[in-house]
């Protein structure tokens, strides 16, 4: 189960027009309903953080109670990224239980609660 709250703005930083509403939520019921959706566009990082160098690393971190595997990943922001890794772990049959998403200026800082199918 997964609960998001997003402030979503158009371009110039304003409120939606409330007659966007239906087709977005029409669109996000689509790609939620097809788990396999191949909708995901991701765009090039923003001319801003091309030249940051922030070498992507992974680390999986020691777990005490051996029930859950924590997995910290660090990398340069770029839109699109968590949608990546909710493919990645859609494909690879991890089950997400947590997440703590930070972002400082250009670099993700993400720490992730995961199990396979069977916990």
């Amino acid at each position: 189960m997964t609960m998001d709250t997003f402030v979503v703005l158009d371009p110039k930083g304003q409120p939606l027009a409330h007659d966007r509403y239906e087709n977005i939520h029409q669109a996000l019921l689509k790609v939620i309903k097809t788990p396999n959706s191949k909708t995901l566009k991701t765009r090039n990082a923003h001319y801003r953080f091309r030249h940051f160098n922030v070498p992507i690393k992974v680390h999986f971190l020691p777990n005490f109670n051996g029930r859950r595997t924590y997995m910290e990943l660090v990398a340069l922001d770029q839109p699109g990224l968590l949608a990546q890794i909710g493919n990645i772990f859609t494909e690879m049959a991890v089950l997400l239980h947590g997440a703590r998403i930070t972002t400082i200026g250009e670099r993700v800082e993400d720490l992730f609660v995961l199990t396979d199918q069977n916990n």
